[in-house]
């Protein structure tokens, strides 16, 4: 994590996929979990309170994207939620994922 934008895809089986991605300067993270099965994609939401904050974050090809803040999670409940999808290829229980 040397750069202060970070983009990573992982897959289960071609059956789910986890992306992270990091944001070092806002010491973030924007988590998508996808059940390619069913083509249903989860994303955290950390507060039911709409945010009018964004953060930007740098995709590998270039683009730029930005998500509200209250989707956003820190790098601890990212590493919890990246080693669940790595040893079962679910979402984490320790965090509330909404359909999106």
């Amino acid at each position: 994590m040397k750069n202060e934008f970070s983009e990573i895809c992982l897959y289960k089986n071609d059956k789910s996929s986890l992306t992270v991605l990091t944001n070092k300067i806002e010491k973030k993270v924007f988590l998508m979990f996808q059940d390619l099965e069913k083509d249903i994609s989860y994303v955290p939401k950390i507060s039911e309170n709409s945010s009018e904050l964004y953060v930007d974050f740098l995709l590998s090809n270039g683009q730029k994207d930005e998500y509200p803040a209250n989707w956003l999670v820190d790098f601890e409940l990212a590493k919890k939620s990246i080693l669940e999808y790595y040893k079962n290829g679910q979402m984490w229980n320790g965090i509330n994922w909404n359909e999106e």
